[in-house]
């Protein structure tokens, strides 16, 4: 009963957690237009959000280790977040907007590593799948996308930060409905504290360096397809609706592979399951270069379910399994922020180029990422082959 529970209330967070980011992803951009800002200054915000990644979700993620109390921050996070949001829903002017837009974005960015190591460890405590935790994640995303379009055909565009303000309103409520840290139970008040060199001694190991690169670069290969994969497809001709058929082939993968791979994942190992998403990240951006008969564009499509889904699950369980305990959340802070922040925001600076010069062919260029990326799981297969069964009951 108390792992249902657990299951239920994480679930209907990640429900939450996601369903902002899928109104604005694609939609925020839209609200800045609207409100008088150029494309330069757009651009800039939009970089500013994801460069502030680097600053707060380690940070965030280091205190909660040190305090160890992730629920706390998770609720701090959701509602100051939330706060954030309300702000630059009055913010006018491009100053005043990037600083709102910096505030709210570094609180949430906070959130979102936290979230799923608490996932991670509950799964593992409760004897549960993470996937089947996680992919309501995916669900409330898409479904955020087709809401918020589905709203903007019959209100202004410049409600949408208040829609997205909502969401993020919704998400603090439930943040407070979580239940109590999995990993609270086997800490003990006179543990020493977690200090800055025991986070730096693991960073500075060779796994966990080699571990970095494979993720953050098979995760960054998708940077032409998140920027340009809808432009490029509309200029072969296709219709939106197409377009959008071709997305949600994506999302559907996304939500099959979490939801049956657990068990299979566990079985072979996190480092196999990273091998196999970052390989067939290659095969899907080698694929989609060639501009195929759309048929065969689906099927590529379907990959999304190993170059995104199978690299992300095969990065939690590491975590899980090769981090101690006292530092997961610093080891997810610090791969939210090398990942989504460093690594992917400088590959979409290049990938802009790269598709003005080259159009479709700049899907090659993310094979490359995603095979160099293989090769970098490979020799983290070589520098640790298995996580040992034994080290899930230590």
């Amino acid at each position: 009963m108390i792992s249902r529970v657990f299951a239920i209330r994480v679930s209907l967070f990640f429900l939450f957690l996601f369903f902002g980011m899928g109104i604005q992803l694609p939609f925020l951009p839209l609200w800045l237009a609207d409100k008088g800002l150029s494309a330069p200054d757009i651009a800039f915000i939009l970089a500013a959000q994801i460069a502030i990644r680097l600053i707060s979700a380690p940070i965030g993620a280091f205190l909660a280790d040190r305090l160890g109390n992730r629920r706390a921050m998770i609720i701090w996070g959701a509602s100051l977040a939330a706060a954030g949001y309300a702000l630059l829903c009055l913010a006018q002017g491009f100053w005043m907007i990037l600083l709102a837009a910096l505030l709210a974005g570094s609180l949430f960015s906070m959130i979102v590593p936290l979230a799923e190591s608490f996932a991670v460890d509950g799964a593992f405590v409760h004897k549960l799948d993470y996937g089947r935790l996680r992919l309501w994640g995916t669900v409330s995303f898409m479904a955020g996308n087709i809401v918020a379009g589905a709203l903007l055909e019959v209100i202004a565009v410049s409600n949408v930060i208040y829609m997205i303000t909502l969401a993020q309103l919704m998400l603090a409520g439930v943040a407070f409905s979580l239940p109590d840290d999995p990993s609270s139970a086997s800490r003990q008040d006179d543990a020493p504290k977690l200090r800055v060199a025991d986070a730096f001694n693991l960073f500075s190991s060779p796994v966990f360096v080699v571990f970095i690169a494979a993720v953050s670069l098979g995760q960054a290969s998708h940077a032409v397809y998140y920027g340009f994969g809808s432009v490029h497809w509309n200029a072969l001709g296709y219709s939106e609706s197409v377009i959008g058929i071709l997305w949600l082939v994506g999302g559907v993968a996304e939500v099959l592979v979490f939801a049956v791979s657990g068990r299979a994942a566990l079985a072979v190992g996190p480092v196999l399951v990273i091998v196999a998403g970052t390989m067939g990240g290659a095969l899907r951006w080698f694929v989609t270069a060639t501009d195929p008969w759309l048929p065969v564009l689906f099927c590529a499509q379907t990959l999304h379910a190993f170059s995104f889904t199978l690299t992300h699950l095969g990065t939690m369980l590491f975590i899980q399994q090769a981090v101690s305990p006292a530092l997961r959340n610093t080891a997810q802070g610090v791969y939210a922020a090398v990942s989504g922040g460093l690594v992917m925001s400088l590959v979409t600076v290049f990938s802009g180029p790269l598709y003005r010069d080259y159009g479709g062919g700049a899907y090659l260029a993310m094979a490359a990422l995603s095979t160099l990326a293989s090769l970098f799981a490979l020799l983290l297969l070589r520098l640790s082959p298995r996580v040992r069964a034994e080290a899930q009951t230590s």
